[in-house]
C-alpha cells in the first residue's frame, strides 16, 4: 500500500539503478516525497527499502494525524533510541547499502519551528554507521512531480489565490505594507482545516512606490504607508500540507499612470512569451530567451536582472536548474516551474513582476495556478 503508486514506482527503480538497498529520507521534503506527509516538527524520518513497507521514525510529540498510514512507526524519545531503532530494522531487512542526502544548505520547514532541529549530514552518517551511502538520490525525483503532487500543487495554488485576491482588496491609500502582508498571510493560515488541507502557512512581502526599485532582489514588507497612485507588487509564498507555491502580482493603487501601463504590460508580455515556448524537450535556455527578448523590445530589459524562474513544489526555491541563458539543461514533462519576467528600477519609477507556476507536458504546459487572476 502506498499514498502514491507512481512514487512508489519511481523510487524503487531508482534505487535499483543506484544499487541501493534503501534510502534514509530525513529533510522534511524528502519525508514528503516518500510518505505523503508533511513532518510538524521537523524531526522526522523514513527508512524507504526496495523491497518492503516504510518505516517512519518520528517523536511522540508529533501530531498522530500527519503520521502516514500505510507505513510502519517507530516513536523515539532520544538519538540514541533513534540509532538503535534503525540499527535494528537495518538487521532485519538485511540492508547493506542505505543511500541518503548530503548536506545541500537549504531545507524546507516543518508545519512548525523546529525546536528540535533539522538533522544535519554528519548525524545522519552517524545513524547508518557501515551501510551509510551518500548518494545525490533525490534531486531527480524532486524534479519531475507525479499526477499525485500536481494534484496537491492545485490544492496549493488554490489556496493562494485566496491570499492574491485578499492582497487586491486591501490596495488602499493609509494601510502599511506589513499591514497588508499580515493580513494575506491570515487569510491563507484560516484555510488550515478546510477543503481536506492539514496545515497552510502563507508568507507575503508587499513593495509599493520606490520600495519597488528593488523587488528583483529582496522582498520586504516595511512601515511605508500606501498612497494613491502607487504601484504594488506582493511576493507570496503559500505552504499547504509540505507543497508550495510561489506567485507575483503587481497593481496600481487608483489609475495607472502611462509610464505605469507601459512597465506592467511589458511584464506582462514577457511572462506570456516565456509560457509560449515552454513544453518537453525545449531548452531552459530558449524559455529565459523569449522572457528577455520580449522585454528588450519593450524597452524594459535592462530592469530585468534575475532568472525567468525556477522549480517549484517540494521547496518554495525547489531543486533543479533555473531558467537562465548559462544553462543547458532541457525541459522533461512533469517538471514545475515558475515563471516570473519582471523589470525594476528608479528609471521606471517602480517595479512589476507577475509569477506563476506551470507544469511541464510533452505538448506545453498546465497552469497550476491562477494566471487569470491579475
Amino acid at each position: 500500500m502506498t499514498y502514491d503508486r507512481e512514487r512508489d514506482a519511481r523510487l524503487r527503480a531508482s534505487m535499483a539503478d543506484a544499487g541501493l538497498d534503501a534510502v534514509l529520507a530525513y529533510r522534511v521534503e524528502e519525508v514528503l516525497l516518500t510518505t505523503g506527509e508533511c513532518p510538524y516538527l521537523g524531526v522526522t524520518l523514513c527508512l524507504y527499502p526496495r523491497v518492503g513497507t516504510p518505516i517512519v521514525y518520528t517523536m511522540p510529540t508529533e501530531p498522530p494525524d500527519l503520521m502516514p498510514p500505510h507505513v510502519e512507526k517507530r516513536l523515539y524519545p532520544n538519538r540514541d533510541e533513534l540509532r538503535e531503532l534503525i540499527a535494528a530494522d537495518v538487521r532485519a531487512l538485511g540492508l547493506e547499502k542505505v543511500g541518503y542526502s548530503q548536506e545541500m544548505g537549504l531545507h524546507a520547514l516543518g508545519g512548525w519551528i523546529p525546536e528540535g532541529g533539522p538533522f544535519a549530514t554528519p548525524h545522519i552518517a552517524a545513524l547508518l554507521g557501515a551501510v551509510g551511502t551518500p548518494k545525490d538520490f533525490f534531486v531527480a525525483q524532486f524534479m519531475h512531480k507525479t499526477e499525485y503532487d500536481i494534484q496537491k500543487l492545485l490544492l496549493t495554488n488554490q489556496i493562494a489565490a485566496i491570499g492574491i485576491r485578499r492582497f487586491f482588496e486591501l490596495l488602499e491609500p493609509g494601510r502599511t505594507e506589513a499591514d497588508i502582508a499580515s493580513r494575506v498571510e491570515a487569510s491563507i493560515h484560516r484555510m488550515t482545516g478546510k477543503l481536506g488541507c492539514k496545515v497552510a502557512r502563507g508568507w507575503a512581502a508587499v513593495q509599493a512606490a520606490h520600495n519597488t526599485f528593488n523587488a528583483g532582489g529582496a522582498s520586504r514588507s516595511s512601515g511605508y504607508t500606501l498612497k494613491y497612485g502607487d504601484i504594488v507588487l506582493l511576493e507570496l509564498g503559500t505552504m499547504v500540507d509540505g507543497y508550495y507555491s510561489d506567485l507575483t502580482r503587481t497593481r496600481v493603487i487608483g489609475t495607472p499612470t502611462p509610464e505605469q501601463t507601459a512597465l506592467i504590460a511589458a511584464a506582462r508580455t514577457a511572462q506570456r512569451a516565456a509560457l509560449d515556448s515552454i513544453r518537453a524537450g525545449v531548452a531552459y535556455a530558449t524559455v529565459d530567451a523569449a522572457a528577455h527578448a520580449s522585454m528588450d523590445v519593450s524597452g524594459f530589459g535592462a530592469g530585468f536582472t534575475h532568472v525567468t524562474g525556477h522549480h517549484v513544489g517540494f521547496r518554495y526555491h525547489d531543486y533543479g536548474p533555473t531558467l537562465n541563458s548559462a544553462t543547458s539543461a532541457i525541459l522533461e514533462a512533469g517538471n514545475c516551474l515558475t515563471v516570473e519576467p519582471g523589470a525594476y528600477g528608479a528609471q521606471f519609477n517602480g517595479g512589476c513582476r507577475f509569477e506563476d507556476n506551470v507544469a511541464v507536458t510533452v505538448d506545453g504546459f498546465r497552469f497550476l495556478s491562477p494566471y487569470e487572476l491579475i
